[in-house]
């Protein structure tokens, strides 16, 4: 009888240290997964104040060009006001040579592409040339959207001095609204 009791407390002594065991196992692996849950809702966070960011700038990015535009169209004279006046002796405007090249610029969205982006793309990279004063600066640009989520911006004609402009637009269209996911330019 005293063996047997011997031996039975030495099962319920195993199985104590077992359960010890299995708990602090468990709160290990919930201290890990309350770690990485940490991490992740960090690194979202740290997504969410950049993507604030780049919708703040933006944003202001759109408000210069609107500005600027609503005070160029203000204060440009009318038409018979410009057609009465005589016309100084215009300087000459002097002409950069430049050496045009093509550019192809893939654009990749999260989602499948509505038609209508073109246009936008268009606005922004027209009042991106304001933004920056180029717009003297001769592009051509053609828009297709080869795939339902990419679109294809063939830079048939810009000049090879001009690509820092090319890498701001295409900065600019990244940090757009328009659910741009990856860029590449080949």
């Amino acid at each position: 009888r005293e063996a047997a009791r011997a031996a039975e407390e030495a099962r319920l002594a195993e199985l104590r240290r077992a359960e010890e065991e299995r708990i602090r196992k468990e709160s290990e692996r919930a201290a890990e997964i309350a770690r990485i849950e940490a991490d992740v809702k960090a690194k979202a966070e740290e997504k969410f104040v950049a993507e604030q960011r780049a919708k703040e700038a933006m944003q202001r990015f759109s408000e210069n060009a609107r500005s600027k535009a609503e005070s160029a169209m203000s204060g440009a004279p009318s038409y018979e006001a410009a057609r009465e006046q005589k016309p100084a002796e215009p300087a000459p405007a002097p002409s950069p040579k430049y050496t045009y090249t093509s550019k192809l610029v893939r654009l990749m969205f999260r989602h499948k592409v509505d038609p209508n982006v073109t246009s936008k793309i268009h606005e922004l990279i027209s009042s991106a040339l304001g933004y920056f004063h180029k717009e003297h600066v001769y592009i051509k640009v053609k828009a297709s959207i080869t795939e339902s989520s990419t679109v294809v911006l063939n830079f048939v004609k810009i000049p090879e001095e001009e690509i820092d402009l090319l890498i701001d637009i295409i900065k600019i269209l990244g940090n757009s609204d328009l659910g741009i996911s990856k860029i590449i330019m080949e």
